[in-house]
Formats: C-alpha cells, structure tokens, sequence
C-alpha cells in the first residue's frame, strides 16, 4: 500500500481487529475495549472493505476467523506492541545503562561538582561514561546541536534557549602554604591588607589576561596587588601555591579540595569580593529525556549533600 494510501488506516480499526482475534467474540471484544457491540461491527465492516476480505464469520460461539485474519494476528500483535513501545516513554536504567555523558566546564566545575559526585553517580550507574570537555565558544551552540549534554557556567548570560538549574551560590577565599609566613600573619582566620598587598599573586583567569574580580574590587579602592603568575587552571594554580609563598584567591568550593590534599590554608580576604551563581545548562531537546533528567537530579543531589555536609562542619 502506498505510503498515501495508508491514511486511511486509522489505528483503532487495528486494535478492534486483534481484540475480536484474541476474543472470537464481537460481544466480549466490546466489553474489553469499552465500545459498544455496533461499534465493533462497524469497525469490522471497515477493516473487511481494507483488507478486502470477510476476516470473520458467524460461530456457534462467537465468530470465526477467516485465514486471512488469521494470517494477520501475528503481524498486528507486533505492530501494536511496537507502536506502544515507541509511544511509551522510554526507560533510563542506571545500573544497565552504557549511555556517555559529555559535560563542557572548566577545570573550576569539574573541582566544584563532578569530582564531588562521580563517586556516587559511577556506584548507581557503573556502565556510563563522563566525558568532560573544556567551555569554549561553541559550547552554547554544541548544546543545542547534541554535541555537549550539558554545561557548567556561572551567572554569566546565556542565550534564552537553554535550561538551567541553579546549582548554588559561591564565593571567594585564598589560599597560602600552612608553613608559609601569610599563614602565620594572618589574624583570626583573615590577612591583613598590607600583608595582602606586599606579596605576589596567583591569578586564574580561564579567559586570558591580568586581572580578576580581586583587582577589580581594589581598584574600588585605590589599591592593586602584583599579579605574578596568570593562568587557566585552577588545580594547577593550587599546586603552585602550595609550593610558593603566592597568594591565591579562588571560589570557596574549588578551594576546600585543594586545601586538605595539598597542605593549604583558607583565610579570608581582606577586601569584599562579589559572589556569583553557579548552574546546570542544558538544551530543551533533553527536558523529558530520561537519562538527562536522572544526570540533572543526580547533580542537584550531590549538590545539596556537599552543602549540608559544609554546614555541619562549619
């Protein structure tokens, strides 16, 4: 039949047409399907005239089927339970799951949140990959064409078209050796802004150049600090304070890993810093997709876990 000719075909007549083969009754078809009995026959009547054939005959207990109908049963079980599959939402099982997701951060988001939740998304879902991709300019535009599933980015604009979901809202501390002289200085937790401004910065900046929110905000004030080394990454700006006496300023959640595993030590600073939010981005062709919705509720998890976690220590 060609592919014009199929309009014809209303899917209903299908489902009548398996219900009377399952049944061999027009009267227990209707009941079963919640239609009248002439409802049935007319149904029949239309599937006789598509089929070209009289697909049923009258029995002592119901009706038989002609082996023209019986040669369709099979073929129109499977139709109608394909069709079904295809219409039913599909499932995402964690633990069978070999799905790969690919998520566009900086090495900031990959500190902050996923190696937080790797851990717990890898037990629930030990089949799945994580590729994580570095943010670039074509982020936003890999998110809508499926190439990235997912963003991490801060308050920053995004275009209109795209998901997010506030993760949470971040901060800034720095970060000096345990054993070096700014540590020891510092008082109650805090560096002095003379001891701040005599010595040498670390400053990341993934998008290039040599300033920062810290030279912006003392500006504010008529002070400027010595950037000493600029770069794009925060975990080896860690490294290299920790075998330094630089300072390094950075977002709390990024600092509190590096802290303990390299021997540093949190102060504030002394000058106030403006806090940013931090989000999941995502594109609307993911909104009801199953696997993309476990990944976004497995990351605002984690999320609230870590942060309750920082509360009770604090």
């Amino acid at each position: 039949m060609p592919l014009n000719e199929l309009r014809r075909l209303d899917l209903n007549l299908l489902v009548v047409l398996q219900t009377v083969l399952e049944t061999r009754n027009v009267t227990a078809a209707a009941r079963r399907l919640n239609m009248s009995q002439p409802a049935v026959s007319r149904a029949l009547s239309r599937l006789r005239v598509l089929f070209d054939d009289q697909l049923f005959v009258k029995g002592p207990k119901g009706v038989i089927p002609t082996p023209r109908a019986e040669g369709l049963s099979d073929l129109v079980a499977r139709l109608l339970s394909e069709i079904s599959g295809a219409v039913a939402r599909p499932a995402f099982d964690p633990a069978s799951s070999t799905r790969v997701f690919r998520i566009a951060t900086t090495d900031y988001g990959a500190l902050a949140v996923l190696i937080p939740v790797i851990a717990a998304l890898v037990a629930e879902a030990p089949g799945i990959g994580l590729d994580i991709v570095p943010v670039n300019a074509s982020s936003f535009h890999d998110l809508a064409t499926g190439n990235v599933d997912f963003a991490l980015y801060s308050d920053d604009p995004t275009p209109a078209n795209l998901r997010r979901m506030f993760l949470f809202e971040e901060g800034y501390v720095t970060l000096v050796r345990k054993d070096g002289a700014a540590a020891a200085s510092a008082l109650n937790g805090r560096m002095a802004m003379a001891d701040f401004l005599d010595r040498g910065h670390i400053l990341v900046n993934v998008a290039g150049g040599r300033s920062g929110v810290v030279d912006d905000a003392l500006a504010e004030r008529g002070e400027a600090r010595h950037v000493a080394v600029s770069l794009p990454y925060f975990s080896a700006a860690g490294v290299l304070a920790a075998r330094t006496d630089l300072l390094l300023t950075l977002p709390s959640r990024a600092a509190v890993g590096m802290s303990g595993e390299l021997g540093l030590v949190m102060l504030e600073p002394p000058v106030s810093l403006p806090t940013f939010t931090y989000h999941l981005l995502w594109h609307p062709r993911h909104d009801a997709d199953p696997g993309a919705v476990w990944f976004r509720n497995r990351i605002g998890e984690a999320v609230r876990l870590e942060d309750r976690a920082v509360a009770i220590r604090d």
